[in-house]
């Protein structure tokens, strides 16, 4: 048993936040796990992504700048859900791994508002659901909750 969790990475906070018993409710956490959750968030914001191969003649910006700007291509969003995919998917600290699953679905809500193109294999009921969920976070910024809902495709 032991082996299996190693396996998956599902410790026993882990599987508690999967099904959701056990511990508080990471959407209703107390402000000591928001104000966590939150500067978490703001610290995978500012980590900067390379696009290209040369950092000299490439841009190389922070994922709040890219998400924030009206221009960014499919290109980047795709490296940063890639990026916060490989993230969530690694971490071992249940507050990074949402906030890098967070930036993983803005990623995915940019290019469906800005591009018409969702990028992923999920339904877009899958999308809407997951979508809805995080835009209800206290910890995500207005911006980012309203981006989310326009994302929400009926």
């Amino acid at each position: 048993m032991q082996e299996e969790k190693q396996l998956f990475r599902l410790n026993p906070e882990r599987l508690s936040h999967l099904w959701k018993v056990g511990i508080v409710n990471p959407s209703e956490g107390s402000a000591e796990q928001t104000e966590d959750r939150d500067q978490c968030f703001a610290r995978l914001l500012s980590e900067k992504i390379l696009i290209g191969s040369d950092p000299d003649t490439t841009a190389n910006r922070s994922i709040r700048e890219y998400l924030t700007c009206s221009s960014t291509g499919m290109e980047i969003l795709v490296k940063i859900r890639d990026w916060a995919k490989e993230l969530s998917r690694k971490s071992d600290n249940l507050m990074e791994h949402d906030a890098a699953n967070t930036i993983y679905f803005l990623a995915i809500a940019y290019g469906i508002v800005f591009h018409k193109n969702k990028a992923t294999k999920y339904s877009q009921d899958e999308l809407n659901q997951a979508f809805n969920r995080i835009a209800k976070e206290k910890w995500i910024p207005d911006s980012y909750q309203q981006l989310l809902r326009r994302a929400v495709v009926s």
